[in-house]
């Protein structure tokens, strides 16, 4: 991260330097575009210095900001008619309800379509094909869309969690009843159960789990990354793969000691347990 920081600033103080020959003219299109890219800009400095906080959340929102100032500023430049242009420099007041008001993100860019240089337009259409609705997720209730991007990945496979809890328990009930070296010596010893009933009331338990929506026991009852689950969540965060996503809270775990401490106290009564089992069996 560091080290992407500082190629960030370089890139700024290019953009910096650049800025400083200061507006070709003072026509108002050029004006209006040259006022959203330092407005780019600004989000770009803000973006950095939430990244050395460690806000990543909130540095993640700003680049959505970022996004669609960089791309309001293309668009003034080759796409916005003049009345467009004239309309940047309104109130929101004096701008109708109508055809008048500002285009969205998506309509800018398919105007830059045959105005804009092919490479910078596909390029915008390109980050928004692939990222919109990451940084949205940020933006308008992260938490709502994990949890239903996590419901929809895990809910297919809930039958084949159902029986792999199965296969734990029926592995645990066989050792319980497994017969010691008396029955064994008194003549044949049968182990006999039926994986029906057990499957029949843990299906019965996982629909209302899912009905209930409680993640928190569903992630701790079965083994969800056997499912796509965390892919899913992990494309919804904006990483590439759920690899990448482990390896960014790693790397958080190990700069961020609150995020450890946090951690570290969730794992406490395993790591008590298995120091009572190490201790009985020693």
């Amino acid at each position: 991260m560091d080290d992407l920081l500082e190629k960030s600033e370089g890139l700024n103080s290019e953009f910096s330097r650049i800025f400083e020959y200061g507006i070709a003219d003072n026509s108002k299109r050029l004006s209006a575009s040259w006022i959203m890219c330092l407005v780019a800009l600004e989000h770009a400095n803000s973006l950095r210095q939430l990244a050395m906080c460690g806000n990543y959340t909130s540095a993640i929102c700003i680049i959505r900001s970022q996004f669609e100032a960089l791309t309001r500023a293309t668009w003034l430049f080759y796409a916005a008619s003049d009345t467009k242009v004239d309309n940047t420099f309104s109130t929101l007041s004096e701008l109708s309800q109508s055809a008048d008001q500002k285009p969205n993100n998506a309509e800018m860019i398919k105007a830059l379509e045959g105005k804009a240089p092919a490479q910078a337009a596909a390029m915008f259409s390109e980050f928004r094909d692939v990222q919109w609705k990451g940084l949205n997720s940020y933006v308008h209730g992260t938490l709502n869309s994990l949890n239903e991007s996590f419901f929809s990945a895990f809910t297919p496979h809930k039958e084949r969690m159902v029986a792999r809890l199965i296969q734990r328990k029926a592995r645990n009930i066989l050792i319980r009843k497994s017969p010691d070296w008396r029955q064994i010596m008194s003549g044949n010893a049968e182990v006999t159960f039926n994986t029906d009933d057990l499957f029949e009331k843990e299906t019965i338990n996982i629909d209302r789990l899912l009905k209930e929506k409680d993640i928190l026991k569903i992630i701790s009852r079965y083994p969800i990354r056997e499912t796509p689950a965390l892919e899913s969540i992990s494309r919804l965060l904006g990483f590439q793969s759920k690899e990448k996503y482990e390896q960014a809270t790693r790397k958080m775990l190990i700069d961020d000691d609150v995020a450890k401490n946090q951690i570290l106290n969730i794992l406490e009564p395993v790591v008590q347990h298995l120091e009572y089992l190490n201790s009985s069996l020693g």
